[in-house]
Formats: C-alpha cells, structure tokens, sequence
C-alpha cells in the first residue's frame, strides 16, 4: 500500500501540542524539528510490511534535504514532496497513487476521500495514536497484493 504522511503537524509539532522523541545531535544538524513520540516505530513497522511511505510538506525546503533528515533519524520514508517544488496552483496534497492518507488537518483528509483516497485524521487527543494506523494498513494489505522486499509476491 502507499501511504501519504504529512509532515507538520502529523509527524513534528507546530506549536508543541504532543510528546516527542529526544532529538539526536545528527537530525538537529539539518533541521530542529522535533519527532512526534512513536512515529519512528510505526514507520519502520510499516516499511517491513511492505509499504511504500511517501512524505509531503508544503514547508519551504530541499526534498533531498528532508529525506537526508529522514534517514539520520531513522525514518524509512521512500519519497519526499516539498511545497518549494509545488507550483502554487498545484493540487495539495499529491494524491495521485495513494492508498491512504495520514494527515493532522480533517479538510485535507475529506478532500482525499472525495478523491477515492482513504484518510485518517490524526488527532492530539488519542493516547494511542498509531493504533487506527496500523489497523486500518494491516486490513488494506491483503497477501494477494502485498509485495514483499525480494520482489515476490505472496499468493
């Protein structure tokens, strides 16, 4: 499945409205962004079950640089889309491909349902924010389309 992850708001706060990981001197190096606690281990969780996670923001920044950040602190995130390579008319977020959307903003989520694109509405409010994540991602990745690392698909 591909998933769609927003950036702010979802995976780092804005205002510092949710708990985070400790910042390691390396992601601090690139970017004093903060990461949302339990992102890290949802990521990799769905990365090894075959996902395919894509990153967008509309914050004014390099993509490489972002996926740069990613991988120093250890998010497997496959794409990175900035807002600085959008044109302004361009539809936000990039939908095309998707399978589901993980989005902090309810308008953004609507928007992808209407598009066929299923969303989740990632709230403050949740002790266990990841839970609807994994649920809804184990029950869209049916073994008959699952494609595994090696390039085999399962029966």
């Amino acid at each position: 499945m591909k998933i769609a992850i927003d950036f702010e708001g979802t995976l780092t706060p804005e205002c510092g409205e949710f708990a985070c990981e400790p910042r390691g001197v390396l992601g601090r190096w690139l970017f004093d962004f903060s990461l949302r606690q339990g992102a890290r281990t949802l990521l990799r969780e769905l990365a090894q079950s075959g996902h395919t996670l894509t990153l967008y923001t509309r914050l004014p920044v390099s993509a490489w640089r972002l996926l740069l950040w990613c991988w120093l602190v250890g998010l497997p995130v496959t794409h990175v889309i900035a807002g600085q390579c959008q044109p302004p008319e361009a539809p936000w977020p990039p939908w095309q491909g998707q399978d589901l959307l993980l989005d902090d903003e309810p308008r953004r989520v609507a928007l992808a349902r209407q598009r066929r694109v299923r969303g989740i509405v990632v709230t403050n409010r949740e002790a266990d924010w990841t839970a609807r994540i994994r649920e809804v991602s184990q029950q869209e990745a049916s073994p008959a389309v699952r494609v595994y690392r090696n390039g085999i698909r399962s029966a």
